[in-house]
């Protein structure tokens, strides 16, 4: 867990954290609509370890006496919590980093936490001294290490108890919590500094991403309502850019740990047995609502954080929108354990087998339930089932492995091991003597138990989308904005759309940061994010090349994984000496199949540091300084300090007009064409699906109204699927200038790359992509900038054959006899393209056994004429596009691709010499390994062009949907409705305009969780810190005491127009006064209405 990351101002983009996105991102699940429901560090970090919300765990604030690690642990909150359930399952917990804040073992009052076998924690006044870190190892002595980096000194603490966990003779599982302090402010009060500056990278990072550049969301700089009694503190732009700067470099390191720990679980055997989950405590807004800085109050900047989340079983590089929340971990946590949630317990599991249907749990449990024998009687047991759960999660282990799913990165760590047997059920009192207990373990006596304990089982949970979760804050804190300032709020995902059509949420969606309309009401991942989602929200691109996880130039090669440094160093040989070298490598018996498939970044010059960083923070300013004129047109008030002049009358009125006569055009359509080549043959399944999902992030990138594919042959897919190539049609959309749209088309045509980004490339296994665009008119495009190839610097080597790509082997290369008709020319290449048919006369002494396995031998023998004919040609990208075995000579033909159009006719150019001189390209290495006589020129291909592809079978696809933010304040009752889909950036509030009916429902349900407590409802259901009682709301079913019958279980069925009365009669939720701690008398509500009865 990250201290004060965001997700929406792209700190988690591959160009910052490379081994976050290939370990976690690229390898496991993704959830966008992750939350904190009370943004600040203390209090999310009471929720992470107690389970509980914080009207519920009572921690309200960083600091005494409603916050701090002080009133956690005079609450007794440790007797009961994470660490505990964690030991009493048999496990073995540690904790490394931040703990809680003002935390200072010197203090007269200071305890130990319980539940920790290793407790190595950060303590006052050193936690937030990024080269001056102190630690208190098991409450011990405060160890002060000057001149360490407090990051890369967690990080090696975190790979020692990793290894002594391991190998401790008890083989227990462990449960490993790391909580690094970047991006925090850097905070010094040991130097007599005061105050907090901004975070300090590693001495090793200090240069990196001068060009790295704040996203100025539509939201930036724009005041929030008058009624939240905020100055606009915004007075210019430039320290916000050298504040977003030092955050992503201080996170560079905290990459790094993510790589050092994934490599130390690798190299014990334990990376496939690891559950790992990267998030942070709450989100943070830089110039967003133009407030320069911070974090608690409810905009989605703040409470909308990380979160990945890899394991067993679990897909990669899934994306949900699936809503999450820091309460939910720990209940993650406990399902995965095989423990059970204890009803204690507000959070559910993520439902990670509706979320991925080839999910399994890697302990035999039926969740909630006694497992059934093959007699069917209960064997709930684990006395009586310890050997079947050793053996299902071997089996488990062994599926895993075949399907390359993986596990392991920083944040939490879970390891299951394959032998441990699992826990015990703790029975107690009265329940021991009975035999009656969660999973029907009454028959667990202490000698079998052996001292291992483990929590009751806890009923069945809902696996459906999440719909609705609380956002809270009492104001109390050093950040006066906030202090007394209470609100609560609720957060509910829907299908109910109260402010447009089901088309108006449509169009919408792509350009927002939710997710997308066919799936964020299914119950499946999808394979990559949607618009500018590759590991961050915003969508404005980044300077540079997007990048892959590889290295961006600021990395010291040491931090290369092995693979990629070899492929480094073997590619450079290539280039330097030729053909000769590449042969010399086949002689001497190297392994060129590498096992990854990343493209090997050259080194990205940044030029002159200090300029990259002036020049950027110049930019920040002048856009600070346009959005001040935009906010003065709209009749806002100025931000302090401000010279700047309010435009004339004139302007504004002739800006009016502009806008008025641009929705008056009628919309004509842009052309803009797509080529794509592939590393891997698409086939004709999937490509009407690239073509959607190439539309949707072209909407995203353009802001057009419309974007449909032209029909066959003018889009179409080549035969064999070596290329593609796309003619879209886009249409503007109203009230955008034509000007700007045309624009935006010309970026996308000059970059495609950027627009498109790598997650979509991998998904669609694209290796080049260019582009070209014309007006409506018909005439010559605006721009001749020349579109590049997707990867600036193409791989060395063809993509290894792997996974799905020995699959794709088997179906490319199948030995035919006799030979099928040769393709068309026409259909296996597109613009950057062109073809390479070379004749090999193959030794037939080798031909029976070639035949046993002909996919295998034309891999094999495709990459490595890859590399010698790259080498001659100077392509960028070369595949072997079809073989043909069973010819005499054998047909080979290579698909080479350009890096951008201007390159084209070089490359066909030698392709033709190639093509009549075959011989030039090999040599007698190369024909010994393969058994091959010598190569004959073949003609080019020719023969008519290729059938439409069949019609695109019919999507199912789930109802579009938004998520409602309602927000009520205690300040004069002020109230605020967001609509996250229509105003992903909160800057219309839909109060005046809502339908009675949906703020009586939002009221309700957001004093209903606001007040829940526990997953099965135990609780007075008004905040008490009791644990008995009945009528209370249970956090996983907060309809329940509104609708006791059962007949609503949805924010939709609440809607029904029979609820009205009810909902209507409710009295509002409303404070009495403005307060500094959660004191429930000072709320009023129906839910106290209903106490009191």
């Amino acid at each position: 867990m990250t201290d004060d990351q965001d997700y929406m101002l792209n700190s988690t983009h591959p160009r910052y954290m490379p081994a976050l996105n290939t370990h976690l991102a690229e390898a496991g699940l993704q959830l966008r609509n992750f939350l904190i429901s009370t943004a600040a560090c203390c209090p999310s970090r009471s929720i992470l370890m107690t389970g509980r919300y914080t009207h519920n765990n009572n921690v309200t604030s960083n600091i005494e006496p409603h916050g701090s690690f002080w009133k956690f642990m005079s609450q007794g909150l440790d007797s009961n919590y994470l660490p505990t359930w964690l030991q009493q399952a048999g496990y073995r917990t540690m904790h490394v980093g931040k703990f809680l804040n003002a935390m200072d073992p010197t203090d007269e009052r200071f305890r130990c936490p319980r539940g920790w076998d290793v407790w190595d924690a950060l303590v006052e006044p050193y936690v937030y001294l990024y080269n001056k870190p102190g630690f208190s190892k098991n409450c011990g002595k405060t160890q002060v290490l000057d001149g360490s980096y407090s990051t890369d000194v967690i990080a090696d603490k975190a790979e020692q108890y990793i290894r002594e966990a391991l190998a401790a003779p008890d083989g227990r599982p462990f449960y490993l919590q790391i909580t690094p302090i970047a991006p925090h402010t850097q905070c010094d009060v040991v130097n007599q500094q005061g105050g907090c500056g901004y975070p300090v990278p590693a001495a090793r990072h200090k240069d990196l991403f001068p060009e790295a550049l704040l996203p100025l969301n539509p939201n930036f700089n724009v005041a929030p309502p008058d009624e939240l009694g905020l100055v606009n503190e915004v007075g210019s732009g430039k320290g916000l850019q050298k504040h977003y700067r030092a955050r992503i470099r201080s996170l560079r390191a905290v990459d790094e740990m993510i790589g050092q720990l994934v490599m130390a679980l690798s190299s014990l055997g334990a990376l496939s047995d690891t559950y790992l989950i990267y998030t942070s405590d709450n989100g943070f807004q830089l110039g967003n609502h133009a407030q320069a800085q911070g974090k608690q109050f409810h905009w989605e900047e703040v409470v909308r954080v990380p979160f990945f989340m890899r394991g067993p079983g679990i897909t990669s590089a899934m994306v949900s929108d699936w809503q999450g929340n820091m309460v939910d971990i720990p209940a993650t946590v406990m399902a995965l354990s095989g423990a059970g949630v204890p009803p204690l317990a507000d959070g559910s599991p993520i439902p990670l087998p509706e979320l991925l249907p080839s999910f399994r749990f890697p302990y035999n449990y039926t969740y909630g339930r006694p497992v059934a024998t093959a007699a069917g009687r209960s064997s709930g047991s684990p006395a009586a089932t310890k050997g079947r759960r050793r053996r299902v999660a071997a089996d488990a282990g062994h599926g895993r492995r075949r399907q390359g799913v993986g596990s392991a990165t920083d944040g939490a760590l879970l390891v299951i091991e394959s032998g441990f047997e699992g826990p015990d059920t703790l029975l107690g009192g009265a329940r021991a003597a009975d035999g009656a207990g969660a999973g029907g373990a009454g028959n667990v006596t202490a000698s079998a138990t052996q001292q291992r304990r483990s929590l009751q089982q806890q009923g069945t949970y809902n696996r459906g989308l999440r719909e609705m979760m609380p956002i809270e804050m009492w104001g109390h804190a050093w950040d006066r904005r906030i202090t007394l300032k209470d609100y609560r709020a609720v957060r509910i995902c829907t299908g109910h759309l109260a402010f447009g059509s089901a088309a108006d949420y449509a169009r919408a969606l792509p350009n927002g940061t939710l997710g997308w309309g066919d799936t964020f009401y299914g119950s499946a991942a999808r394979a990559y994010a949607g618009p500018g989602l590759h590991g961050g929200i915003n969508a404005f691109p980044q300077n540079g090349p997007p990048d892959d996880g590889g290295d961006d130039g600021g990395d010291d090669d040491g931090q290369l994984p092995n693979v990629r440094r070899r492929r480094r160093a073997l590619a450079a040989e290539v280039e330097a000496e030729g053909t000769e070298e590449a042969e010399g490598a086949q002689e001497a018996g190297q392994d060129v199949q590498l096992g990854e498939e990343e493209a090997a970044w050259e080194p990205w010059s940044h030029g002159d540091v200090a300029a990259l960083e002036a020049e950027a923070e110049a930019h920040v300013t002048r856009m600070w300084d346009e959005t001040l004129r935009l906010r003065r047109w709209r009749g806002q008030p100025p931000s302090p300090g401000s010279a700047e002049g309010q435009p004339s009358a004139e302007a504004a009125a002739a800006a009016a007009a502009a806008v008025v006569a641009a929705e008056a055009l009628p919309p004509r359509p842009y052309t803009l064409t797509l080529d794509f080549v592939y590393d891997e043959p698409m086939d004709e399944q999937r490509w009407p699906s690239q073509q959607a999902a190439s539309c949707v992030l072209l909407g995203a990138a353009t802001g057009t109204a419309t974007c449909v594919p032209a029909p066959h042959p003018a889009t179409q897919l080549a035969v064999g699927g070596a290329s593609a190539r796309m003619v879209a049609e886009l249409t503007r959309g109203s009230g955008l200038p034509e000007a700007d749209f045309a624009a935006a088309v010309a970026d996308v045509a000059a970059a495609p790359a950027a627009f498109l980004p790598l997650p979509y490339r991998k998904y669609h296994r694209i290796a080049a992509i260019a582009a070209t665009w014309q007006p409506p008119d018909g005439a010559a495009a605006a721009t001749t900038a020349s579109p590049t190839l997707a990867t600036a610097v193409p791989p060395p080597f063809p993509p290894p054959p792997s996974g799905s790509q020995g699959r794709r082997a088997a179906q490319a290369f199948a030995v035919a006899s006799p030979s099928p008709p040769p393709p068309p020319a026409s259909a296996l290449i597109n613009g950057l393209s062109t073809l390479l048919p070379i004749g090999f006369r193959i030794n037939p002494a080798a031909l029976p056994s070639i035949r046993v396995n002909p996919a295998s031998y034309a891999r094999n023998m495709g990459n490595m004429a890859c590399i010698l004919i790259r080498a001659k040609s100077g392509a960028a990208a070369c595949g072997l596009a079809l073989m043909d075995l069973a010819a005499d000579p054998a047909v080979g033909v290579f698909s080479l691709a350009a890096s951008s159009y201007d390159a084209v006719p070089a490359l066909r150019s030698a392709a033709e010499q190639l093509r009549r001189g075959p011989s030039q390209i090999f040599s007698s290495p190369f024909f010994a390994m393969f058994t091959i006589l010598g190569v004959s020129p073949l003609p080019q291909l020719a023969v008519p062009p290729a059938p439409p592809p069949p019609p695109r079978p019919p999507e199912r696809r789930g109802k579009p949907g938004t998520c409602y933010k309602y927000v009520v304040w205690c300040m004069g009752g002020f109230r605020e409705l967001y609509d996250l889909v229509l105003d992903p950036y909160e800057l219309t509030n839909r109060i005046p305009s809502a339908p009675s009916a949906l703020l009586d429902r939002l009221d309700a349900l957001m004093t209903a969780v606001g007040y829940c407590r526990g997953s099965g409802g135990q609780g007075d259901g008004a905040g008490s810190s009791g644990s008995s009682g009945s009528g209370g709301i249970s956090c996983s079913n907060p309809y329940a005491l509104l609708h006791p019958d059962g007949d609503v279980s949805s924010f939709e069925e609440a809607m029904d127009p029979r609820h009205d009365a009810l909902y209507a009669g409710l009295r509002k939720f409303a404070f009495t006064r403005c307060s500094l701690a959660y004191l429930p008398d000072t709320e009023r509500s129906w839910v106290a209405e209903r106490k009191k009865l």
